[in-house]
């Protein structure tokens, strides 16, 4: 599969409304009602397999908006590789697309500045798997992961222990690896835009809410110190 849709995203003066008018003359079902803190209804249908958002403006968002077809998201299970076709036929890879071609590689050349460290976060805490939140960096041989509501820290030999059953990040030997991964995932974390937007606290309706004024409370002495 290269590609899967995600959602279509509309917007309408009357969310209601509209949602009213895909269930009755087209067959899609109610998944779910929110309520915004504005007193205004968000809908999302499965309209015959496909996930349909109806909202109204969104008060939150900083880009131009519009009545209609807003978006449409779509997945892909190979990031790079869709990069690589794109670039491939000559178009412009836009400047915010984190993406990279690895066409270089089909030629049996080294990409210059090939990434070889990829950061994340997980906000839902627990979530659906009982999860606290964290983030982290992970590289070919380690994975350093970061619970800022606990302000503990685990890291993992990804070689001697693929599994990740031992938390050796308060073996003194790991010192330098520990150091070099904070680095790393500092970095990372700067060059993504990972600002703690949703640190402490997470929107009604997921991480696409913006929550004024909430950020992370984490001691960031030591992240100024390894940037």
């Amino acid at each position: 599969m290269a590609f899967r849709m995600n959602h279509l995203h509309l917007k309408t003066p009357d969310p209601k409304q509209t949602a009213d008018f895909y269930v009755e003359y087209t067959g899609a079902k109610v998944l779910k009602e929110n309520t915004r803190p504005d007193g205004s209804k968000n809908y999302r249908l499965d309209l015959h397999g496909v996930e349909l958002n109806v909202t109204e403006f969104l008060t939150e968002q900083k880009l131009s908006q519009f009545y209609g077809l807003e978006h449409v998201a779509i997945d892909t299970n190979n990031f790079d590789g869709e990069v690589t076709k794109i670039k491939s036929a000559g178009l412009k890879i836009p400047a915010d697309i984190q993406g990279r071609s690895f066409a270089p590689l089909l030629r049996g050349e080294k990409p210059k500045g090939w990434r070889t460290a990829m950061y994340y976060r997980y906000y839902h805490d627990p979530g659906d798997h009982n999860t606290a939140s964290h983030y982290g960096v992970r590289t070919l041989t380690h994975k350093l992961i970061y619970y800022w509501k606990k302000n503990q820290w685990e890291l993992y030999d990804l070689h001697r222990d693929p599994n990740e059953l031992r938390n050796i990040y308060n073996d003194p030997t790991e010192k330098k690896t520990i150091e070099k991964l904070k680095k790393e995932m500092f970095r990372l974390k700067k060059e993504l835009k990972d600002d703690d937007e949703f640190a402490n606290e997470q929107p009604p309706n997921g991480v696409d809410k913006k929550v004024p004024g909430q950020k992370q409370q984490l001691d960031l002495n030591e992240a100024a110190e390894l940037k």
